[in-house]
């Protein structure tokens, strides 16, 4: 079907969008080349995913919904205060976890600080508030029984293959860590450091896993359990 830009650009378009799936392809006129979008259209009503082919000047394509944040930093405007703490404090316990000591049997807790701090992924953040939205819809005792805290709307799970961390380019390593209820930022990073031993120390592990380079946090408010925070990582 013929597709009309902004600034009267042209070009065709083919392929599909499938519930909350896009895959199609747009070849532009005046020798712009061909480009090709795949993603998925998140519940906050933004179409995320990546492109591929020649650069379309933002001025052809327009201030759209299209997001094609593969690879793309976070700033200080993509988190929240809350979410922006989360991220601060998790970078700090990745740095310095012997200001968090495991209660409990730590046999299987990682001790050694991660030199390296997370990068801050636009990509990873979209994926957290995205699922802190979903889980907020939910039931709270159905979210806090595992692994359901990580799974998506249609019952995969966040860190699957195919599924959102890897659609954002996160194909070596992807992990996600969730907690509920917890009213700061800083009870919820002391719960996945410290009272981590039930889930085998886990979100601990994560955190300090040098092996993941990247990672988005997100806060919400509201919902049956009251306070969401996720924290999405991976290596691209």
């Amino acid at each position: 079907m013929p597709f009309t830009g902004v600034n009267g650009v042209y070009g065709d378009v083919s392929g599909r969008i499938i519930d909350h799936t896009i895959d199609f392809t747009i070849t532009w006129d005046d020798n712009l080349g061909t480009a090709v979008y795949t993603g998925t259209v998140w519940p906050d009503g933004i179409t995320r995913g990546t492109a591929t082919g020649p650069a379309i000047p933002a001025a052809v394509w327009g201030p759209g919904p299209w997001q094609a944040s593969e690879g793309a930093l976070a700033g200080p405007e993509d988190m929240s205060v809350e979410a922006t703490e989360l991220f601060r404090l998790i970078n700090d316990a990745r740095t310095h976890p012997n200001k968090y000591p495991p209660n409990g049997d730590a046999t299987l807790a990682k001790m050694t600080a991660c030199p390296n701090v997370f990068q801050a992924s636009k990509w990873l953040t979209g994926t957290a508030q995205a699922h802190n939205s979903f889980l907020a819809s939910q039931p709270i005792d159905w979210v806090n029984a595992y692994p359901n805290m990580h799974m998506n709307p249609d019952g995969s799970l966040v860190g699957d293959a195919g599924e959102a961390i890897d659609m954002g380019g996160y194909h070596s390593s992807r992990a996600e860590i969730v907690a509920t209820g917890f009213p700061t930022a800083a009870d919820a990073v002391r719960f996945w450091m410290q009272n981590d031993a039930p889930f085998q120390w886990g979100h601990r592990n994560r955190i300090l896993d040098c092996g993941l380079t990247q990672a988005g946090a997100a806060h919400l408010q509201g919902g049956p359990g009251g306070h969401y925070w996720t924290v999405d990582m991976g290596t691209p």
